[in-house]
C-alpha cells in the first residue's frame, strides 16, 4: 500500500518544499496542510494531498520506482478500494466546502458591481439547469443549449432585467467554465478577474518611486491634483540622482496618485489635515472616560460652549450646553460670552431641574479658560463632583454634546431670524440675498432693514431654546437610542437627588472668591459690601468666602473661614453705596454704638487684669528677679592703663572758686560790667524762649494744627496755603473731619444767632 502521511523531516529538501523541518512547519501552517499526530514519536505528519504539486509528483514517482525494484504490485481488495474511494470523496467534499466558505468571504469584499455580476451568473446557471431538463429527457441537450443561448441573446427568457444588464452575452461553454470557477474558487470566482493588471504599473514595480511619491504627496498635498507637476519632479530626480528610474506617463502618475490617496485616505488626512482626520477618519472607539460607568441618568454630564449663529439685538451671544449622556437630555444657557458665570448659572439651572450628579458621577468639560478657571473648579469641589477635563482641541472626547450642537445648528437655528450662517459660504449667500432685496426695495433704508431683521433678544432666544428643548427635542427619536430622551428617562424609574433649599444653591453657584474684612467692609470685585455685624471687632481682618445673589447684585452672603461663634455661620451683606439711600443706616449706627460699649468693657477688663497682676510694676519685678539671680556674680579686676588726655589732665587740676577761698575772695565787678552781664543774660533768655516756641510749633501734631486753623477760620479768613492744607487734611481724615465740621457748624450757627440778636 502506498504511503500517504509524511513527517516534516521526510519531505525536507524535496521539490516544492523548504530545506529544513522548521520552515516546512511554517509553510504547512500558512497553507493549512492536513495533518495528524505522529503514531511514533512527537510532531505531526502531513497528508500527501496537502503537499505542493511538485512534491506529490516526486513522491509518486519515487513510490513507483520502489515497486518496480521490489517487483511487488499493489493489490487492493474490493473493500479496501471502496474505503479508499469513500475517504477520498470525504476529503474532496471537505475541500469543496472550504472553497465555498472562502469564496463567500471573498465575495463580501468585492465591489457592488462585481457582486451583482457573480449573482447574475449563479442565477443563469440555475435557470439553465431548469431549462435543459426537458431537452435532456429526449436526448437533445445540445439543441437545448443552443436554444437557451439564442433566447438569452434575444432576452426572451423570463429573467430579471438586472441580470441581462450584468451579463451581456454568454458562450456555449459557459456552464462548464462557470461551474469550474464555482467549484474551485467559490462564489467570488464568478465575478471574473477584471483587475488582473492592478498593481503592475510602472510605479508599483519600483519601490523607490513609490516611496518618493508618498513623501512628495505628504509634504506637498496641494499638488495631489496636479499630476503634471509631479511628473516634472520625477523627471528631475531621474536626470540628477536616479538614472535607473523608469518614468511613467502623466496619466499613469494621475491614476496612481488617485488610487493611492483613495486607499490611504485616513493616513493622508492624518499627516496633511489633522482637523479632517479628527472629523472624518478618527476611529470612534469611545470617549476619554470609557472607564466611567453609565447605568442611570445623571451618571455623566458633558459640558461645552459654541458661538450662536444668530445676531441678536444685544449682539452675538454664545450657547453653553450640558447633556446627560444616558438619556440625551439637554440644558442650554445663552450668555454674552462663555465664561465662568454663565457655566455656573447653567449648572444651577440644571441641578434645580435634574438634581445633583450621582455619587461617583462625572462632569466632562472642555479645557478652555472658562472651564479651568478657579471659580468653576472651586464650584465642582464644593458640589463634590468629579470634573474630567478633555485635552485641548479634542472634540471627540466629548462626542455627545458635540453632536448635539450640530443637530441644533442645522435644524432650528437655521430657521431663526437674523441667522448669519455657519461658515463664510453661508454668510455670503445670505448677504447676496439681502443685497438683492435692498436693490428692489426703495422705501426702506439699509439701517431700517438692519433694525427690523434683528428681531430677538438674548432673553427671547433663551426662552425659545427652553421651549424647543422641552416640546420638540426631548420628544424626538434619537437615532442611537432608538427612543426619545423623554421616554428613556421615564422608563429608567430614576430617583434624582434634588436640592431642598434653592436659595443656598443660588449662592453656592455664584461664588466670587475669598476676601478679608477690613474696617467693616469686604471688597469683592469692584463692589464694596458691608453689614451691621461687620461693625464688631471680632470680624475685623477675618477672611470670608463671598457669594453673590444672581437676582440681586447689591446683596452678598459671607461665610467666615474661621468660626466666629456657635450662632454665626454666615451673614448677609449689602452694597455700601445703598447705605443711606435704599437702606437705613440706623442698624449700622446701633451696632457701632453697641460695639463701642463692648470695646469699653474690654478695656475695663484689661485694666482690671493689669491691676490684679501688677503690670505697672512688672519692670521692677523683672529687675529684682535678675538682680537676685546675678548679684552673687562679680568680675575679676583687670589691669588698666594711665590716662594721657591733656584736656582731662587740665580738668583734674581745676578747682571751684568756692574751694579757693571764702566770699571775700570773689572778684569785684564794676557797675558797667554788671549791666553788660545782665543784658547778655536777658538776650540769652529771649533766644531760648524763641527756640522753645519754634520747637513747640514743630512738634505739634497735624490734629492740633487742624483745630487751630478751624478756630482761626471762625473769625478770620485763612491764607491760600492754610486753606489748601486744611481741606486736604479734612479729606484724608474722615473721623477728625466729622468733629471739626461739627465744631465749625456750631460756631457759625452761634455767630449767626448773635448777628440776628443784634439786628433785633
Amino acid at each position: 500500500m502506498a504511503k500517504d502521511w509524511f513527517t516534516a523531516l521526510e519531505i525536507s529538501d524535496l521539490p516544492g518544499t523548504p530545506n529544513n523541518a522548521r520552515n516546512i512547519r511554517l509553510k504547512a501552517a500558512k497553507e493549512s496542510w492536513q495533518k495528524r499526530k505522529c503514531s511514533v514519536g512527537k510532531g505531526h505528519e502531513y497528508h500527501i494531498n496537502s503537499l505542493p504539486q511538485a512534491t506529490q509528483q516526486f513522491l509518486a514517482k519515487q513510490a513507483a520506482q520502489t515497486l518496480v525494484e521490489t517487483n511487488t504490485a499493489p493489490v487492493l481488495s474490493a473493500r479496501q478500494l471502496a474505503a479508499e474511494l469513500t475517504r477520498q470523496a470525504v476529503v474532496d467534499k471537505e475541500q469543496k466546502q472550504a472553497v465555498k466558505v472562502q469564496g463567500a468571504i471573498d465575495f463580501n469584499c468585492l465591489p457592488k458591481k462585481s457582486q451583482t455580476r457573480a449573482e447574475a451568473k449563479l442565477l443563469i446557471m440555475k435557470a439553465y439547469e431548469v431549462y435543459i431538463v426537458p431537452h435532456k429527457s429526449v436526448g437533445k441537450e445540445v439543441d437545448g443549449l443552443h436554444q437557451f443561448l439564442t433566447e438569452y441573446k434575444a432576452r426572451s427568457l423570463e429573467l430579471p432585467q438586472w441580470i441581462y444588464s450584468a451579463v451581456k452575452t454568454i458562450s456555449k461553454n459557459f456552464k462548464y467554465r462557470w461551474k469550474n470557477h464555482l467549484d474551485n474558487g467559490g462564489l467570488s470566482a464568478l465575478a471574473g478577474n477584471y483587475t488582473s493588471t492592478r498593481g503592475k504599473s510602472v510605479i508599483n514595480q519600483q519601490d523607490e518611486v513609490e516611496q518618493f511619491l508618498m513623501g512628495f504627496l505628504c509634504k506637498m498635498p496641494h499638488l495631489a491634483s496636479k499630476p503634471k507637476a509631479i511628473h516634472q519632479s520625477l523627471v528631475v530626480m531621474q536626470q540628477t540622482d536616479y538614472p535607473y528610474w523608469e518614468i511613467p506617463s502623466i496619466s499613469s502618475v494621475q491614476r496612481w496618485v488617485n488610487s493611492w490617496v483613495r486607499k490611504h485616505s485616513a493616513e493622508f488626512a492624518f499627516v496633511t489635515n489633522p482637523d479632517a482626520y479628527n472629523s472624518s477618519h478618527r476611529p470612534l472607539y469611545g470617549t476619554a472616560y470609557m472607564h466611567q460607568r453609565l447605568a442611570a441618568p445623571n451618571d455623566i454630564w458633558e459640558f461645552d460652549s459654541t458661538p450662536a449663529d444668530v445676531m441678536l439685538k444685544d449682539g452675538r451671544h454664545s450657547i453653553i450646553a450640558v447633556i446627560d449622556v444616558f438619556t440625551r437630555r439637554v440644558k442650554l444657557w445663552v450668555a454674552k460670552t462663555s465664561n465662568s458665570e454663565g457655566i455656573c448659572l447653567l449648572l444651577r439651572k440644571t441641578i434645580l431641574d435634574w438634581g445633583m450628579l450621582n455619587e461617583d458621577g462625572l462632569a466632562v468639560t472642555d479645557n478652555g479658560s472658562d472651564y479651568v478657571s478657579k471659580r468653576v473648579g472651586a464650584l465642582f469641589d464644593m458640589l463634590e463632583n468629579n470634573q474630567h477635563r478633555t485635552k485641548a482641541y479634542s472634540g471627540w472626547e466629548k462626542p455627545f454634546v458635540e453632536r448635539f450642537f450640530r443637530t441644533l445648528s442645522h435644524s432650528i437655528v437655521e430657521k431663526l431670524p437674523s441667522y448669519i450662517g455657519h461658515n463664510v459660504s453661508d454668510r455670503k449667500q445670505i448677504e447676496a440675498a439681502k443685497s438683492f432685496a435692498e436693490r428692489i426695495s426703495k422705501k426702506e433704508t439699509r439701517d431700517d432693514k438692519k433694525v427690523e431683521e434683528l428681531k430677538l433678544t438674548s432673553t427671547e432666544l433663551q426662552q425659545f431654546f427652553d421651549e424647543w428643548m422641552e416640546y420638540n427635542y426631548h420628544h424626538s427619536v434619537h437615532s442611537e437610542l432608538g427612543d426619545t430622551p423623554f421616554n428613556i428617562y421615564q422608563q429608567s424609574a430614576y430617583q434624582p437627588r434634588m436640592i431642598t433649599n434653592p436659595d443656598a444653591l443660588n449662592l453656592l453657584l455664584n461664588f466670587i472668591g475669598e476676601a478679608t474684612v477690613i474696617r467693616g467692609i469686604v471688597k469683592a470685585g469692584s463692589v464694596k459690601y458691608t453689614a451691621p455685624e461687620l461693625m464688631e471687632a471680632v470680624w475685623d481682618r477675618k477672611k470670608v468666602r463671598v457669594f453673590i445673589d444672581p437676582s440681586d447684585v447689591g446683596r452678598a452672603v459671607l461665610y467666615p473661614l474661621d468660626a466666629i461663634g456657635e450662632d454665626t455661620s454666615w451673614i448677609e451683606a449689602v452694597n455700601q453705596e445703598l447705605i443711606g439711600n435704599e437702606i437705613s443706616p440706623q442698624a449700622f449706627a446701633e451696632r457701632r454704638k453697641a460695639e463701642r460699649k463692648v470695646l469699653s468693657k474690654f478695656r475695663k477688663s484689661a485694666k482690671e487684669y493689669a491691676e490684679i497682676f501688677g503690670i505697672d510694676d512688672i519692670h521692677a519685678k523683672e529687675l529684682a528677679y535678675h538682680k537676685a539671680q546675678n548679684s552673687s556674680l562679680a568680675a575679676f579686676p583687670k589691669p588698666s592703663l594711665p590716662n594721657e588726655n591733656g584736656m582731662l589732665s587740665a580738668l583734674d587740676d581745676y578747682k571751684p572758686i568756692s574751694a579757693i577761698g571764702d566770699d571775700n575772695d570773689k572778684p569785684n565787678y564794676s557797675e558797667a560790667e554788671l549791666t553788660a552781664i545782665a543784658a547778655r543774660r536777658e538776650q540769652r533768655s529771649r533766644q531760648q524762649a524763641m527756640t522753645a516756641e519754634n520747637n513747640a510749633k514743630l512738634t505739634r501734631s497735624e490734629l492740633e494744627i487742624a483745630w487751630e486753623h478751624a478756630r482761626k477760620s471762625v473769625h478770620t479768613a485763612l491764607t491760600e496755603k492754610e486753606n489748601k492744607w486744611f481741606k486736604d487734611y479734612l479729606r484724608s481724615h474722615v473721623m477728625a473731619a466729622r468733629r471739626i465740621n461739627k465744631f465749625l457748624e456750631e460756631a457759625r450757627h452761634q455767630t449767626d444767632s448773635n448777628l440776628t440778636g443784634d439786628a433785633l
